[in-house]
């Protein structure tokens, strides 16, 4: 258990979401006053209707096209959001103050790790600690449903956490039973670092003047 968090720890303490973070901290930029509300997309809601209605279709269709279905439907979309390889993986939050957008929140390095992780897990269910980890996973990204930015890292950090503590309990299994495959996935996780931290440090501040930013 120990290690376990110790690794998932320094896995933080690398990737990619936290290095932004504590390079661009600043108190004032945390707000998650922007919530998602009951119309949001109302006009597409009502074009939608209209569309149904001149099929004649308005009233069978009335209990499933309407502001409340439409609410769910965008609160579903923005949870599902966290799950997104491309943010998670690839291009991480599209707001350039909190990713470099050449690397996900992530290193893909860890999506391997995260999946035998995950097998682990869900195999030792029965467990308090598993159970726990995948229930954490499940409920972490429910806040950011509620915020109207997509993508948006800060919102997500819990689940961050926890997928990397998943990462970590993978590392660990493939560390005793697949060392061939670590020592690769090491090395890819090295070279990930080297390509981020060169982007980080010397064509991402040019990226961030570009847009009028600067979080020096």
């Amino acid at each position: 258990m120990k290690v376990t968090l110790i690794i998932a720890l320094i896995f933080v303490c690398i990737s990619p979401w936290f290095l932004v973070l504590v390079r661009n901290y600043r108190t004032d930029t945390f707000s998650f006053t922007d919530l998602v509300k009951l119309n949001e997309n109302i006009d597409e809601l009502n074009l939608e209707q209209t569309q149904l209605r001149d099929a004649h279709l308005g009233k069978t269709s009335r209990p499933i096209v309407n502001k409340y279905n439409n609410y769910l439907k965008s609160l579903l979309g923005r949870y599902l959001e966290s799950f997104d390889t491309s943010f998670l993986f690839f291009h991480g939050d599209i707001d350039l103050q909190w990713s470099t957008q050449t690397a996900g929140a992530l290193y893909l390095s860890f999506l391997p790790m995260i999946l035998v992780g995950l097998f682990i897990l869900i195999e030792s269910y029965k467990n308090i600690r598993s159970k726990t980890v995948i229930w954490i996973l499940l409920i972490s990204p429910i806040p950011a449903a509620f915020i109207k930015p997509h993508y948006q890292t800060l919102i997500r950090i819990p689940f961050l956490l926890v997928l990397t503590y998943i990462a970590a309990v993978g590392f660990i299994w493939l560390l005793k039973k697949r060392r061939l495959i670590t020592v690769l996935l090491l090395i890819l996780l090295i070279f990930e670092i080297a390509q981020f931290g060169h982007d980080l440090i010397r064509h991402y501040p040019r990226r961030l003047e570009n847009q009028g930013q600067s979080f020096q």
